[in-house]
């Protein structure tokens, strides 16, 4: 019943907040409540209203960066937090709002070739095994700066096709290459053991 109530209640408010918007013609929703006049008063209702998704999205934001950061204690963690808390507070009073439209464009650009890279790496190079590796895999950021050069080209620059599309399959294949080339010339962690036993077979036969 909980959910059932919460899915109602959040649909009439999307509702409200879509026809208040379209009636004012701005999607910024502080710049909404002050032209409807509620001024403070609808500054602390939102703010209380946020302050839960806020809490969640600071503490996943701390997570997130403990992990990336290698960061595993819990004084690591409210360090990292409370900075990243300070930095979104101040990139949001610089009006990241604004800017927006932007990000949401550079996802949509980075996602494909990143997703193809992932796909590419585990199903078709390690054969859906997968195992924790330390280090940078560079290959895999040349596909993706190559994949994501794609889909900008062909999306701003000379639009053609479909730029996500396209962004997908240049960096899964680039990246499926090149790795190839790679156990071929320098082998790593990154590159697949059957690929370098196949070369250790060929250099026995070779001799």
């Amino acid at each position: 019943m909980v959910p059932a109530g919460v899915v109602v209640v959040g649909f009439m408010l999307f509702i409200m907040g879509a026809v208040m918007g379209v009636g004012r013609g701005t999607y910024d929703i502080v710049a909404l409540m002050q032209q409807l006049g509620f001024g403070w008063w609808g500054f602390l209702i939102l703010w209380l209203a946020q302050w839960t998704s806020q809490l969640v999205n600071d503490y996943s934001m701390g997570l997130a960066l403990c992990n990336m950061l290698n960061m595993k204690t819990n004084r690591h963690r409210k360090y990292l937090t409370a900075i990243g808390t300070v930095v979104a507070l101040v990139v949001a009073l610089m009006g990241i709002l604004n800017k927006f439209q932007d990000f949401l464009y550079l996802t949509a650009l980075s996602y494909p070739a990143i997703g193809s890279i992932l796909l590419a790496d585990y199903v078709f190079i390690h054969d859906k095994t997968w195992e924790d590796r330390k280090g940078w895999n560079w290959v895999a950021t040349i596909a993706m700066i190559v994949g994501i050069a794609v889909g900008y080209y062909t999306q701003y620059v000379r639009p053609w096709g479909i730029p996500a599309v396209q962004s997908y399959l240049v960096s899964g294949i680039l990246y499926y290459v090149l790795m190839y080339l790679k156990t071929c010339v320098m082998p790593d962690q990154f590159t697949p053991l059957k690929w370098r036993k196949a070369k250790k077979i060929e250099g026995i036969r070779g001799l």
